[in-house]
């Protein structure tokens, strides 16, 4: 199946602010021959998103942020959420670019170069979002805890220093409920000692 086997018959929007909701009316393709009844979906349309993990490979250590999330707090959970560096994109920035921005904004850091793995959709659902994901390397500081974030953007953003099995450990334990940050958590898990052999080799 593609876009191709979609027919979409109306497309209104409900709502513009942060976010913006849409009403799709349409019917696609069955996988068993034959056409869908027209239907309507609601789905939250925003930019992409673009998510760092700070590794330092020198130290073997990773920086997490901590920092408020409304979504938490509207569904009755701690809204204090453990997670990567992120932020949206625009339409004249890369997702690397992003990437290297956030890194400083959110948590002081300068990113020497990156790692791209395998992105993908958050919510595909009932939003549009697609999340790029990078690894980073930082120099990271002994400070185990400071404060940053943009003032004019409401962030209020403690960052978290804690060693590659420490961060294995909060993900096996559920103190990251941060789904990108599990993804890519898991992704390093896997692959972090091999990246880590990788990046210090290149630097001899």
């Amino acid at each position: 199946m593609t876009r191709d086997d979609v027919e979409l018959l109306e497309r209104e929007t409900l709502f513009q602010g942060w976010l913006r909701l849409e009403r799709h009316r349409l019917r696609h393709a069955l996988f068993q021959g034959g056409v869908s009844r027209v239907f309507t979906r609601e789905v939250f349309i925003r930019n992409a998103a673009v998510a760092l993990l700070p590794y330092d490979p020198v130290t073997d250590r990773i920086c997490l942020i901590e920092q408020f999330r409304c979504g938490l707090f509207a569904g009755g959970e701690n809204p204090w959420s453990i997670e990567m560096v992120a932020g949206l994109m625009d339409k004249t920035e890369s997702p690397q670019d992003v990437a290297l921005r956030e890194a400083h904004e959110e948590a002081g850091l300068i990113v020497k170069r990156v790692r791209a793995i395998p992105g993908g959709f958050t919510m595909p659902g009932s939003c549009d979002e697609f999340f790029d994901f990078f690894i980073g390397e930082v120099d990271l500081p002994d400070t185990q805890s400071k404060v940053f974030g943009l003032v004019e953007e409401d962030e209020n953003i403690k960052t978290h220093i804690i060693t590659r099995s420490e961060a294995i450990e909060w993900m096996d334990d559920g103190k990251i409920r941060n789904l990108p940050t599990l993804y890519v958590l898991s992704w390093f898990a896997r692959f972090g000692e091999s990246l880590r052999a990788e990046w210090m080799d290149q630097s001899k």
